[in-house]
């Protein structure tokens, strides 16, 4: 069960990256994370993929 959750969290943080701004912020983010996508920094990206390494 811990396994197929965690895996799930990842697949969330997958989303994350491409449903953009606005999945940043409805999945509680952070306003500076939501903003970051916004401007389309790096940063935010590279930090959700590197959560998602984690998790799996």
């Amino acid at each position: 069960m811990a396994a197929i959750c965690s895996g799930l969290a990842a697949l969330l943080h997958l989303v994350f990256i491409f449903w953009g701004d606005d999945g940043y912020r409805f999945f509680g983010a952070g306003e500076a994370m939501a903003q970051m996508v916004e401007a389309g920094a790096l940063y935010s990206t590279l930090v959700t993929l590197g959560i998602t390494f984690i998790y799996k």
